[in-house]
């Protein structure tokens, strides 16, 4: 039996968080991207072609972001998306729970 190489994979302490950029209000609901990537270039290109809603996220202009130094190794190419609400305007009303009368 003859055994094969391990496969090795690109790996990297770099992750970036990418984010609407504050007063967009073209986004209904906000969607973040984490990536794991040696470049903000290539994270943001990586996030453009995986992201489920279609978003061009290499619009610096659109989405921030933000690089952390991790201790631990990541592989280049994981992404994250989450999906946070859309803040409330102020000075407008929290909606009241739907109450049902019997």
């Amino acid at each position: 039996m003859t055994t094969s190489p391990p496969i090795e994979v690109a790996d990297t302490n770099l992750i970036f968080r990418l984010s609407p950029a504050i007063g967009n209000s073209v986004q209904s609901g906000r969607q973040i991207a984490i990536v794991s990537a040696e470049t903000e270039k290539a994270a943001r290109a990586l996030a453009t072609i995986s992201g489920p809603m279609g978003r061009d996220w290499n619009d610096s202009t659109t989405f921030t972001a933000e690089n952390v130094y991790l201790p631990g190794r990541q592989v280049i190419g994981d992404i994250v998306f989450q999906y946070v609400p859309a803040p409330r305007p102020s000075g407008q009303e929290r909606p009241r729970p739907l109450t049902k009368r019997v």
